[in-house]
């Protein structure tokens, strides 16, 4: 099953993105914590529609395993890229006084 060390790693990594880019302090955490929370959300979703890690059908084809998790996959997916685009659009908004 995709594991939740998993969103401790995106917080590590984008942070340290983050600094290395010398990002705003403030910019630096909304993306931190936009990652974390759409990684978290699709973790969820991928979970609660039944999907499992990839590793449980192993020697199983391609085929199969698209079979058995594909709709769970992209379903995380899709919920995944609508809430990032939904928060960072809502950001700007804020941040053009656009509300």
């Amino acid at each position: 099953m995709p594991h939740w060390y998993s969103v401790i790693a995106i917080v590590v990594v984008t942070g340290l993105t983050q600094i290395a880019t010398k990002n705003r302090f403030d910019r630096g955490l909304f993306n931190v914590a936009q990652h974390a929370l759409t990684l978290a959300i699709a973790i969820l979703v991928y979970l609660k529609l039944g999907g499992d890690s990839f590793i449980t059908m192993q020697g199983e084809g391609i085929a199969k395993v698209t079979n058995t998790f594909g709709l769970a996959a992209v379903i995380a997916y899709a919920v995944s890229f609508f809430l990032n685009t939904l928060i960072v659009s809502a950001a700007i908004a804020v941040l053009d006084g656009s509300t």
